[in-house]
């Protein structure tokens, strides 16, 4: 059979955005330079406008993250020698709710593109199942109102090379259950 029932029961064709590219436009490489350097690139400041629409309008299923920790000596030289990729799984939510904040994205789009969208696609929902009666949950507890200063001493990954560096972001994370279980803290 060309599909299965799994196959019928969910989305076959989905979209994903990186939460950079909902960030980030072509006139920041002024500044940012190889640090927003990736493929596919940062485009016109039209495009990343069209890409938040598109998440604004459930187009788009899932925010992700290009994440890819290039050491500084890949990524702080000439452009064109400066390797592919942004690091940024430890800035994501706190940067989708910046749009959030900037009224780009309503909260419960933004929520479901980082949660239950990628559990949906994967044809997983059962990995964003949050709280159900009786069951081990998976949930992340953030503080919206809390801020904090992107920094190298402020990012715990192998890869402290961002383009957010400096950069004050609202939204932290308190704790991450996984299964039931702290998993972060």
């Amino acid at each position: 059979a060309l599909f299965t029932q799994g196959d019928i029961d969910r989305k076959l064709i989905t979209a994903e955005v990186c939460v950079h590219h909902l960030s980030f436009a072509r006139a920041d490489y002024l500044d940012k330079g190889s640090l927003i350097k990736c493929n596919p690139s940062i485009k016109e400041e039209s495009d990343r406008q069209a890409l938040i629409r598109a998440v604004s309008e459930d187009i788009i299923d899932i925010i992700a993250t290009d994440h890819a920790p290039h050491s500084r000596e890949k990524k702080e030289v000439e452009f064109g020698l400066a390797a592919n990729g942004i690091a940024g799984i430890e800035t994501s939510l706190s940067v989708a709710l910046a749009a959030h904040a900037a009224g780009e994205l309503p909260l419960s789009l933004l929520v479901a593109a980082l949660t239950t969208g990628p559990a949906a696609v994967l044809g997983r929902p059962e990995l964003a199942r949050g709280l159900t009666v009786g069951g081990a949950a998976n949930l992340v507890v953030v503080d919206r109102a809390a801020s904090w200063t992107v920094s190298r001493a402020t990012l715990v990954g192998r890869s402290a090379n961002t383009a957010l560096l400096g950069r004050k972001l609202q939204g932290t994370v308190l704790l991450t259950l996984i299964n039931g279980e702290v998993a972060w803290q």
